[in-house]
């Protein structure tokens, strides 16, 4: 794995730094929305994040990750889009949710991968990103992501959003 550079850290800083406050938003809120001023913080972190990750080609060129970035980049954009001009009609609050807690999930897949592969310093967990743990991390991920998209969603059946 190569030495992390200084926009790596500043990047991983940001990242850290969202993944913590969409943790916050989703404890306290169960969703993300741009009227909150938390997930403000979460949406300019995020986007923030993603920018700087499209800038780090340190594994030799474009890859997965700057693929997630991208798609974040997008998700935001129909999200904030979705939300502030209602464009979702009965379904704004089904979209808005869907991409803005999409954004997670592609802060955590490469989140899981690059910690797996970095730590601990002396022996890392994982080898490549096609080494099982780093699969199987990827599939409970998923699993946990699926649950909390219905459960949010539930919410938004029940008018509790």
């Amino acid at each position: 794995m190569p030495d992390i550079t200084l926009l790596g850290w500043f990047h991983t800083i940001l990242g850290i730094s969202a993944i913590s406050i969409g943790i916050y938003e989703i404890f306290k809120n169960k969703y993300f929305t741009i009227n909150s001023k938390v997930s403000q913080v979460y949406f300019w972190l995020t986007f923030f994040t993603a920018i700087t990750a499209l800038n780090i080609y340190n594994q030799g060129g474009f890859g997965i990750a700057h693929i997630l970035a991208i798609l974040a980049l997008i998700a935001l954009f129909v999200g904030w889009m979705t939300e502030t001009f209602d464009l979702g009609g009965k379904y704004t609050a089904h979209l808005f949710t869907l991409s803005f807690s999409s954004t997670f999930l592609f802060h955590l897949f490469p989140a899981i991968a690059d910690s797996l592969r970095r730590l601990p310093l002396d022996n890392p967990i994982a080898e490549s990103l096609t080494d099982p743990v780093i699969l199987q991390s990827y599939g409970v991920l998923l699993v946990c992501f699926l649950g909390l998209l219905i459960y949010q969603l539930v919410l938004i059946r029940r008018g509790q959003f």
